[in-house]
């Protein structure tokens, strides 16, 4: 929870970091292991870098993670381990060869070798941790920057499974089991795949030992009865359980392309990627089990604006970006939570829960 207002209103920021399970041993190389490789190199291991860096300066902030069971393992799988090392590899080669293309054309030279110096510095931090990012998480979690929390064991909508009661508790404790085994301690709350509710799921959680979940904006406001405070406190069921209700507003500004910070001209555009721009043969010896285009993670361009030719991409630009909306983003949370503090009667908090793989990967910077 990370303070914003005073010593009392809280931000509380969760990012569920899931996905499908892409291990393939019967092939040499598969194509939907790329999801993997991009996520942790676009995503889990920047993260880790932005805990290590509060580690450093002592930044007074704490972060909820949710890993589910299936990322969980894949983190954890040896084989994959050793795919993702032969994959960095093949990146790195890349972006050397993508410096040397751009010879003659020292804006983009300059991208190529932005890229090249972050999988180097990406290569050491994966290399620093023993490839163990589960123990890295751990290790933050011990020392209180994060909280870890799980999900459903296969991510399945769990209404859609209340007649079968045996099915729920299954992926319950599949869940806790396979999160005490990757960080050594059980979760205290549980991610509710696409925040679906039914108050029918209440007994099942208590009764696995999770305290606490979040919902959809509606799933908090439209309840009976209605939340006294909105969304700026926890709702309790008659068990006990404590439910968050994500904040739409702090969702808006961070997911949304049109009129949210993503769909800034200065940011990196997301669908431009070598793998889909340059020559068949030259680009197929750098992708991933696949036969076919595909991103690369080498994207040269800015989002610059609507339709026409896009602007090459200017990273000092870009972070500059970056901290206008960090500002801008904090200032809106402290206005509106200091104005719903003067009408409660306790210290109001704001859920903004997001998909870990937005940061970095869609939303590069």
């Amino acid at each position: 929870m990370t303070p914003v207002s005073g010593e009392s209103a809280q931000l509380l920021i969760l990012l569920h970091a899931h996905l499908p399970f892409v291990r393939h041993p019967e092939h040499p190389e598969f194509f939907e292991e790329t999801w993997y490789f991009e996520a942790v190199l676009e995503c889990y291991l920047p993260l880790l870098e932005v805990l290590d860096g509060w580690a450093r300066d002592g930044v007074p902030a704490a972060l909820t993670l949710s890993v589910s069971p299936t990322l969980a393992a894949m983190w954890q799988d040896d084989m994959l381990g050793i795919r993702l090392r032969r994959y960095l590899t093949r990146l790195q080669d890349f972006a050397a060869q993508e410096e040397i293309r751009a010879h003659f054309l020292p804006e983009r030279r300059k991208v190529a070798t932005f890229y090249r110096h972050r999988l180097d510095r990406l290569e050491k931090r994966l290399e620093g941790i023993g490839a163990n990012l589960p123990a890295a998480f751990g290790s933050h979690a011990r020392a209180g920057r994060l909280e870890l929390i799980t999900c459903p064991a296969t991510h399945p909508t769990l209404p859609l499974l209340l007649a079968e009661p045996g099915a729920i508790r299954t992926q319950l404790l599949t869940a806790l089991e396979s999160h005490a085994d990757a960080f050594g301690a059980p979760p205290a709350g549980l991610w509710l795949p696409e925040c679906a509710w039914e108050s029918g799921l209440e007994s099942h959680l208590i009764q696995a030992g999770i305290r606490w979940t979040t919902l959809e904006t509606h799933g908090v406001l439209e309840g009976t009865p209605r939340p006294r405070h909105a969304l700026f406190a926890p709702v309790r069921t008659p068990g006990g359980l404590a439910i968050f209700g994500r904040d739409p507003r702090s969702a808006r500004q961070v997911w949304s392309r049109h009129g949210g910070y993503p769909g800034d001209p200065r940011y990196r555009e997301f669908h431009s990627d070598v793998g889909l721009e340059a020559d068949w043969d030259y680009v197929r010896p750098h992708l991933h089990g696949a036969d076919q285009r595909g991103f690369t993670g080498l994207k040269f361009h800015r989002v610059t604006g609507p339709g026409g030719a896009k602007g090459l991409y200017d990273r000092v630009e870009a972070m500059e970006a970056v901290r206008e909306h960090a500002a801008h983003f904090v200032a809106q949370r402290r206005r509106i939570l200091e104005t719903a503090a003067r009408h409660m009667d306790s210290a109001p908090v704001l859920m903004a829960p997001y998909d870990a793989e937005l940061f970095g990967h869609w939303w590069f910077e």
